[in-house]
């Protein structure tokens, strides 16, 4: 019975404690990760191939892709098989560093201010703030803890609209009509990811 209650209590006193560490860590983590990308932004005389590859090192480790395009599918994932999981995941994964990656064009002079990490539930989020001359923008960054990558972002807002919803409203316009492959090609020719405020549906 002593060993039973022990465990309890050292239960509820660790779990404070332990995601109080995963906060810091968190943070430490997005000052590190944007902090570098932030430089690699700033400096002109980096060609831009090299650039973007060396923004793509860096951030790829603490984005879960994969888990933000089963998010934006929704039910629909579960209904497509292995092959065009796969399919879809990759000219996703492309599109959203790309489309990232043109965002970063637009700020050459961006600076950024690093609020302190919130537990949503079982979640983390980071808010940062942006700035370029006269333009503020806020960019809230979503966790949750992976078992194979530990805390990675599956989601992200800007000015408060969430990256996934907006995906998710996109494609949902074009399966209204079509199916998995036309999403598949719509994707890997023009493209339709766009951080517009998403359409209800």
């Amino acid at each position: 019975m002593k060993l039973f209650i022990y465990l309890i209590t050292f239960f509820l006193l660790s779990t404070p404690v332990a995601m109080a560490n995963d906060l810091t860590h968190v943070e430490t983590v997005v000052k590190d990760k944007i902090g570098v990308t932030i430089g690699f932004v700033r400096n002109k005389s980096m060609e831009k191939q090299t650039r973007n590859q060396n923004i793509l090192n860096t951030l790829d480790p603490i984005f879960d892709y994969k888990r933000m395009a089963q998010l934006s599918l929704g039910k629909r994932w579960k209904k497509l098989n292995k092959t065009k999981k796969k399919e879809f995941s990759e000219v996703f994964i492309k599109k959203a560093q790309e489309s990232f990656l043109d965002k970063l064009d637009l700020y050459p002079d961006v600076n950024v201010e690093f609020k302190k990490a919130k537990q949503i539930k079982k979640k983390i989020h980071v808010l940062t703030n942006f700035t370029n001359h006269d333009d503020n923008i806020d960019v809230l960054f979503k966790f949750y803890k992976s078992k194979k990558k530990g805390w990675v972002v599956y989601d992200f807002e800007i000015l408060g609209v969430s990256l996934i919803q907006t995906y998710r409203s996109q494609f949902h316009g074009v399966l209204k009509d079509g199916n998995i492959d036309d999403l598949i090609k719509k994707l890997g020719s023009t493209g339709i990811i766009s951080m517009s405020k998403p359409e209800k549906s």
